[in-house]
């Protein structure tokens, strides 16, 4: 995975190419998730899977990274989405 930001030109992520957002991976497991976003948007090369989302990323930071926050079972519990 990457570790760079591609960052997005404006704080809503419109500039950021491809799918932005898997409101239908809530409820899988992450490795299912990591999977489906990285085939349904091959710009996205840096997924941090974790248990809460850092504090202050309200806007979209960067279209190639995607947060997936998961509970104890590694479950997705927040809709997966760009920042």
């Amino acid at each position: 995975m990457g570790n760079y930001c591609s960052r997005s030109p404006d704080p809503h992520g419109d500039g950021c190419l491809g799918k932005k957002a898997w409101p239908e991976l809530v409820g899988k497991k992450a490795e299912v998730a990591v999977m489906t976003i990285q085939s349904e948007n091959s710009r996205i090369d840096n997924i941090a899977v974790v248990r809460e989302k850092p504090p202050g990323l309200h806007e979209v930071q960067c279209c190639n990274r995607v947060f997936l926050v998961v509970d104890a079972e590694n479950t997705v519990v927040e809709t997966p989405s760009i920042g």
